[in-house]
């Protein structure tokens, strides 16, 4: 079975689409080419990667600190409750 749509927190995700992959400092455009359970496997820069979903997005990030304050707060939520 070949899948071709995935559905997240973070998005829809469907072959062929570009998304933005989010790093601590940097986010890049990427293209996906194939989607796993955990995992989809990208195109950026000429390159195929692995990348959780979690690190892709169907938008740009405009202010990377503001975001990784707002899930480094989530996460300690999490712990507490």
């Amino acid at each position: 079975m070949t899948v071709v749509r995935k559905d997240t927190v973070n998005g829809e995700f469907e072959l062929g689409q570009n998304v933005w992959v989010v790093q601590k400092t940097k986010q890049r455009q990427a293209k996906i080419i194939k989607l796993n359970d955990r995992k989809a496997v990208i195109e950026m820069n000429g390159k195929q990667y692995r990348a959780p979903y979690g690190m892709l997005h169907t938008d740009r990030i405009d202010d990377l600190d503001d975001y990784h304050y707002e899930k480094a707060v989530q996460r300690h939520e999490a712990q507490q409750g």
